[in-house]
């Protein structure tokens, strides 16, 4: 083979080697302490202003839970619009359906252990619905 052919595949096979490394060590969820599972998800459908996120997800662990590693990881548009996560415990009853409408679901009848909020500056922990 010529030379040339050699470089082209050497270099594929690297791109190749670096690419299947890369997605077999993505964060994902079942990696952050806490026992995370998404139970409720609303946004607003306005493309043109901001967009306006709602999760809902159980915790299994609150000792241990890693909460600012799970919203870092949750899809944000950067510019505009705010994400909000609420949690909740997993053995206590939580919404399985949240409204774009504040407080998004019955404060009645499920309470958070934390709420927190993401926007363009920063995440905070949020202290009231």
């Amino acid at each position: 083979m010529k030379r040339s052919t050699w470089i082209w595949l050497v270099t594929v096979m690297v791109i190749l080697v670096i690419v299947v490394y890369q997605f077999f060590h993505l964060d994902n969820i079942k990696n952050i302490p806490g026992e995370f599972e998404k139970v409720a998800y609303i946004r607003n459908e306005n493309n043109q202003g901001g967009i306006y996120q709602y999760y809902a997800y159980t915790v299994g662990d609150t000792a241990s839970a890693n909460y600012e590693a799970l919203i870092k990881m949750l899809p944000f548009n950067g510019k505009t619009g705010e994400t909000t996560v609420f949690f909740f415990y997993r053995d206590h009853p939580y919404p399985t359906e949240l409204t774009l409408e504040i407080p998004n679901f019955d404060i009645d009848q499920f309470q958070p252990v934390a709420v927190y909020v993401r926007n363009k500056h920063e995440i905070f922990e949020s202290h009231g619905l």
